[in-house]
């Protein structure tokens, strides 16, 4: 699938992260405006599903540090925090690989509905983004609540904080950083399993 054109450097600088920032915006307003007149005018967005994928090996990472050691301190949200990010990561991870690549869109969703943790993962992700499923869970189970465990261990390096995530499905117990791990090998699998390989970042 060809790849959208690259924004020109000073179009690209100013659409950077410092948008964000309110006092940069009538900087950008301005320069916009006079390069494209009337017409707002600026940098076309790209979805690259390597770009994802790498987001969600990161929020992988934050979840894995919280779940182990996070070192000699540890906050009673960041359990809930991380595991958050990584399921929205990693369901999100399907829409980009199904923009990049739009003749395998029905594959991909086919693929998360024979995998539990992905089809979990994608309940997860919807239910803490919409405030609660609007329609049937995807994995055919009920997300009914979450717990916090929280640990301080002493090692000979000192005290090692750690926070892991449980999930109860229907009854079942998961545990977040768990699941998260079964989601990457199965993602992992299906871009074996079509021969897609991201180019190093």
């Amino acid at each position: 699938m060809a790849r959208r054109p690259l924004c020109g450097r000073r179009q690209e600088e100013l659409c950077s992260a410092n948008l964000g920032a309110f006092h940069h915006i009538p900087l950008v307003a301005a320069y916009l405006t006079r390069r494209g007149g009337n017409r707002m005018t600026g940098c076309e967005m790209e979805y690259r599903a390597a770009d994802k994928y790498r987001r969600m090996l990161r929020a992988y990472d934050a979840l894995k540090r919280v779940s182990t050691d996070n070192g000699n301190s540890i906050s009673n949200t960041d359990a809930r925090d991380t595991a958050e990010d990584f399921f929205i990561q990693c369901h999100s991870f399907k829409d980009w690989l199904k923009k990049e690549l739009p003749a395998g869109a029905a594959d991909v969703e086919k693929y998360i509905n024979t995998k539990e943790a992905l089809a979990l993962a994608a309940d997860y992700c919807n239910s803490s983004k919409h405030a609660g499923l609007r329609t049937a869970p995807r994995s055919g189970k009920d997300i009914q609540k979450i717990n916090t465990h929280m640990k301080l261990d002493l090692t000979p390096r000192g005290f090692v904080a750690s926070s892991r995530l449980e999930i109860n499905v229907s009854g079942t117990a998961h545990d977040a950083f768990e699941l998260a791990t079964e989601c990457v090998k199965a993602w992992d699998a299906y871009l074996q399993k079509e021969g897609i390989v991201f180019p190093e970042a």
